[in-house]
């Protein structure tokens, strides 16, 4: 078993790690907030000049105000990625300095999972990047009724279609970004959960970062899906299974990576459970032998019984999974199928409450 480290020691280590480079947002050599603001700005001046273009083209109608709440939705989305990308790295660096004690590998082993969650490779953002300008070329230049309509006073016109595009450009890698830290992290916690641990079965505290890191990750995908629903509103025909299908991705995100520590805690809890059953055998055992004058040996099994009884239903009620209890395991579960519980309470509302109350 590896030795819990001093205070000071996970102090350094958290410091240590907060400086490696986990998402592009990492390396840019600005506060975090003026990030923030930055985009937040950029993206109400998109939004502004496409509608000014719009209506100096007198092109403005009911499916381009439908559009503007997309776009609002779209920019509310792209700040809750930013935000919540430095939540799962905070979240991360956390748990991870937690989880040390706990993981029974050698400091070499331990800091190459550290690196395959923190550190990202300069190639993959280049690539991401990449994909994200092919993907605004492809929605926003390409098709007719793209920026290029909007072109037509010169370089005014070019000025602020490079203003959209280019918040369209960020807006994309923010969610490719996303994507690809969310399930490679994943994967990696999937790998670091393999890994031998030490399991308490009377006490879960040391495993919790497990469920922690992982439900950061899951929610994130939660979140890019769950603004728009309540923002845009429920999809058209056909999107329930979308959202079905989302919901269940989420909910696999947020489970899949713990499968490792819920197998080790499933064995330890069979190890614990077999000695506690054979030691209840030994009581039985010895109570056939006891006479019925012999109170005090009596007494002694019936003590231990109850003590070996109390410590069956404690082990029998704790959750196989790195969370306190069942109920932080149903209200991650929640969350983690948030959308589709959106989905079906707002279905219900307008289907038997509204009705209630219109002529």
């Amino acid at each position: 078993m590896t030795e819990a480290p001093h205070p000071a020691d996970q102090e350094s280590k958290e410091k240590e790690w907060t400086l490696l480079k986990m998402t592009l947002l990492d390396r840019l050599p600005l506060p975090f907030a003026a990030v923030l603001g930055g985009v937040f700005l950029l993206g109400i001046a998109s939004i502004g000049l496409e509608i000014l273009l719009k209506q100096r083209m007198a092109v403005w109608g009911p499916q381009d105000r439908s559009e503007l709440i997309e776009a609002a939705a779209t920019l509310v989305v792209v700040l809750y990625i930013l935000i919540h990308m430095r939540l799962i790295k905070q979240t991360t660096i956390r748990g991870l300095v937690q989880l040390r004690p706990t993981v029974k590998i050698d400091d070499t082993a331990y800091e190459q999972h550290v690196a395959r969650m923190m550190c990202d490779r300069v190639v993959v953002e280049l690539i991401i990047v990449a994909l994200a300008a092919g993907l605004v070329v492809l929605f926003f230049v390409v098709p007719a009724s793209g920026v290029r309509r909007l072109l037509q006073q010169g370089p005014a016109d070019i000025l602020a279609a490079g203003v959209m595009l280019l918040y369209y450009l960020i807006a994309f890698t923010a969610v490719l970004s996303v994507v690809y830290t969310s399930i490679r992290n994943a994967v990696a916690l999937g790998a670091l959960s393999r890994r031998p641990l030490q399991v308490n079965v009377f006490d879960p505290t040391p495993l919790l970062p497990f469920g922690r890191i992982s439900l950061a990750q899951s929610l994130a995908f939660v979140g890019i899906f769950l603004i728009p629903l309540i923002i845009v509103g429920p999809p058209r025909a056909g999107g329930g299974w979308l959202v079905l299908s989302l919901s269940s991705f989420g909910l696999m995100a947020l489970f899949a990576p713990l499968w490792g520590v819920h197998r080790q805690i499933v064995r330890e809890r069979e190890r614990v459970l077999g000695n506690i059953s054979n030691d209840l055998l030994q009581v039985q055992q010895a109570l056939t032998k006891a006479p019925p004058t012999e109170v005090e040996q009596l007494k002694a099994l019936a003590d231990r019984t109850d003590l070996l009884i109390s410590f069956q239903k404690h082990i029998l009620a704790a959750p196989s999974l790195p969370f306190r209890d069942f109920g932080a395991v149903i209200r991650a579960s929640i969350a983690a199928a948030s959308p589709l519980i959106y989905l079906v309470l707002n279905q219900l509302v307008q289907t038997y409450i509204f009705p209630m109350f219109t002529p």
